[in-house]
């Protein structure tokens, strides 16, 4: 039921927050996607401190967002994630996404 709640509000087009992990090389790695899909925009934050903020390719199945190094893919139904990274030999690493609540609102 919360999947489906959660590919409801990636189609919203309002900012979505996600959770994710992945395990790249053995070790799981923390990713957060901040996805617009009114601006067309998305938003990685990588557990080194790289921030990587791109236009992004919103389909009915999944969101794409192509960097200089990888290419992002959320599927919009089950919320499984691949990195695929393009730098190097095209390792795909797995994993998976959680919707995350809405940021409280800040004063600044």
């Amino acid at each position: 039921m919360f999947e489906l709640l959660a590919a409801a509000a990636l189609s919203a087009g309002g900012p979505i927050y996600l959770n994710c992990e992945l395990v790249q090389y053995g070790e799981p790695m923390i990713v957060n996607i901040m996805a617009n899909e009114a601006s067309q925009r998305a938003t990685i934050s990588l557990p080194t401190g790289r921030v990587v903020e791109r236009l992004a390719i919103f389909s009915p199945s999944e969101l794409r967002i192509n960097d200089e190094q990888d290419a992002w893919i959320v599927d919009r139904v089950t919320l499984g994630l691949k990195r695929i990274v393009t730098i190097t030999d095209e390792t795909v690493h797995h994993g998976a996404c959680k919707v995350a609540p809405q940021p409280t609102e800040r004063a600044f």
